[in-house]
């Protein structure tokens, strides 16, 4: 068998060089790392590290700006330059969307077209909805869509028409009332539920806070809570699948209700949040076009189906042009899959073309270069994302060090960890997440800071008995 060709001489100086400046950093970072329980209410642990940081969010009382729609306000420009852009990425006209007999649909439906036929299609269809429960394991329920719905047809009907508006918003009222009942209690996970029963409470809460303001602060607490537990970490501790998968359009979509749709005193704190975290989806994408692994990862570190989504509702609610050159790149990386077929709806809703990226005809990040500072710090002093690298171009080096507190349960014990990206992957995470949370190899092995590039240090009598 051919023996491999060894690597050059000033590559192995290079790594050897990285590794040690790596070791150096790992051992100060880990002196960093503060304990936390994983599974406390959000405020709990938010207090915990703001009194530390010196940071505070506090909004208790919260009002509606006077006339809807609340959550994605009326196209008011750029309305001929987005049903072009739909064409052109997916194939798909107004007139595609009012074919169709689905809420989504006809959501986008009512963006372009809201004549009366199709105001009374989405009456009957926002009627026979059925709403589905929220629970503690993270299924914040479906009663957001109708949310949306609703949010369209307020301001378009006509006086006959509020007693089936009114029966419609009946089921928001009923599930708003369950999500703060779980939302109260302390059961809620702080990450895997608590998170998106808070986001999806709140966009509930602007649909009928006008008659139910007790429950509209309720929630906007809540949401505030979330609001600084994230702008803690600035990342998904969970990992970047759960997090582009399940949280990140819920708590975008709350985001923008809290922005467009309330007097809220934090408005541009919520922006200025979203800015970081649309920083931390491009500074973690490895030159290889896939978004570094942390913690329980997924196939959506490819980038495909989830990603664009997410990047284009943060362009539209920052007007960043630097979110608009990574859509472009996303779309460039995978055309129109990089919006699961199921999502096409989204665009007529936040997809905004007027905000202009940088460039064109690219697909890989070097866009960046001259741009983005090769190195950043997400969730300093408490999470500790770093990554550094020595260009943007798809032949520079990547390097990622966590350095942080442990905020949940599909987190890694990973302080002090880090990987080395040079044309392909050189020092690597050894962790294998398989989507089955209990299965003996990941509490045994991916779990823990063996898998990792870490210090270990063996403990006198220790016994490893792993539960999460």
């Amino acid at each position: 068998m051919p023996l491999k060709k060894p690597l050059p001489f000033f590559q192995i100086i290079l790594i050897n060089f990285y590794a040690f400046i790596i070791a150096i950093a790992s051992i100060y970072l880990l002196l960093l790392n503060k304990s936390i329980q994983t599974e406390q209410p959000i405020l709990k642990v938010a207090n915990s590290y703001s009194n530390e940081l010196g940071i505070s969010l506090i909004d208790p009382s919260i009002s509606l700006v006077k006339n809807a729609p609340r959550i994605i306000p009326n196209l008011t420009s750029g309305r001929t330059l987005l049903i072009d852009s739909i064409k052109k990425d997916f194939n798909l006209t107004p007139e595609y969307y009012c074919s169709k007999n689905n809420v989504k649909n006809i959501i986008a439906c009512l963006r372009f077209s809201p004549t009366v036929a199709n105001i009374n299609k989405a009456l009957k269809v926002g009627l026979s909805f059925n709403t589905s429960p929220a629970n503690l394991n993270g299924n914040a329920g479906n009663s957001w869509i109708l949310a949306l719905l609703i949010d369209q047809l307020t301001p378009i009907i006509d006086d006959v028409q509020q007693n089936q508006l009114a029966k419609i918003k009946a089921k928001i009222s009923k599930a708003l009332n369950n999500h703060l009942v779980l939302l109260d209690g302390d059961s809620a996970s702080l990450w895997h539920g608590r998170f998106s029963l808070a986001a999806n409470a709140f966009i509930l809460a602007t649909i009928v806070g006008n008659e139910e303001p007790i429950a509209l602060d309720r929630a906007n607490n809540h949401f505030l809570d979330a609001v600084l537990a994230l702008e803690i970490t600035e990342a998904w501790p969970n990992g970047y699948n759960y997090w582009i998968n399940n949280r990140a359009f819920p708590f975008l979509l709350a985001s923008s209700a809290y922005i467009n749709g309330t007097q809220g005193k934090e408005k541009q704190r919520v922006l200025d949040l979203l800015e970081r975290i649309g920083l931390w989806h491009i500074y973690m994408t490895r030159p290889d076009n896939r978004i570094a692994s942390i913690g329980d990862d997924g196939p959506r570190v490819d980038l495909k189906d989830e990603s664009r989504k997410v990047i284009d509702f943060i362009t539209y609610l920052t007007q960043n042009p630097i979110f608009a050159t990574y859509s472009e790149y996303l779309k460039q990386l995978h055309g129109n899959e990089s919006y699961y077929r199921g999502y096409r709806w989204m665009p007529a809703l936040f997809y905004d073309p007027t905000v202009k990226g940088v460039g064109e005809n690219f697909d890989d990040l070097s866009v960046f270069n001259g741009l983005l500072p090769t190195t950043e710090i997400f969730g300093k002093d408490a999470y500790n994302q770093v990554v550094m690298r020595s260009g943007w171009g798809r032949d520079d080096s990547f390097i990622q060090i966590r350095g942080g507190a442990n905020f949940s349960h599909h987190q890694h014990y990973d302080a002090g960890h880090f990987t080395v990206f040079y044309k392909k992957p050189i020092i690597v995470d050894a962790a294998v997440y398989s989507d089955n949370y209990f299965k003996p190899s990941r509490l045994n092995f991916s779990l823990r800071s063996v898998s990792k590039n870490i210090l270990l240090l063996p403990m006198s009598g220790e016994s490893v008995n792993p539960n999460r």
